[in-house]
């Protein structure tokens, strides 16, 4: 296989991934970008701000607001004045968004457990390597284009 047939076979597995993921719902009750918001702010020690999710999610400010205003309006998250900079707004999940977290990361661990008796730990490892590292090198390669 050569350089560009190796590039259409990634091009076919993440379009089969993405295929498989968006075909049905994973998880019911949160939409995938407040799953991944949610991810964030339940890993950070600290509120973060909303530009800080930008960065960490990939999704541009306006679909940004948009995720936070419909978490907001659910219950999900605070946004509070930082204490340093007033003109900042630190996001946090409050107890109810947490709970709606761990439910829909609970769905989301039984999956991949299935998934994980299937191929096997050792196979599943090497994919979570990969996967990130494909991430990673897309990341740098895009972002120095």
């Amino acid at each position: 296989m050569d350089k560009r047939e190796s590039g259409e076979a990634l091009i076919s597995a993440w379009l089969a991934l993405a295929g498989a993921l968006w075909s049905g719902r994973i998880v019911s009750g949160m939409t995938f970008n407040e799953v991944h918001v949610c991810n964030h702010l339940n890993n950070a020690e600290q509120g973060l701000t909303a530009t800080q999710l930008c960065q960490l999610t990939g999704l541009l400010k306006s679909q940004m607001n948009k995720v936070l205003t419909e978490m907001e309006n659910k219950g999900h998250i605070c946004r509070q004045r930082s204490g340093k900079d007033r003109r900042q707004l630190n996001i946090s999940l409050t107890p109810a968004g947490k709970d709606a977290y761990l439910k829909t990361h609970e769905q989301v661990i039984t999956l991949t457990d299935r998934l994980v008796e299937c191929i096997g730990i050792d196979q599943a490892a090497n994919a979570a390597a990969s996967v990130l590292q494909i991430a990673n090198l897309l990341r740098e390669i895009i972002h120095y284009d």
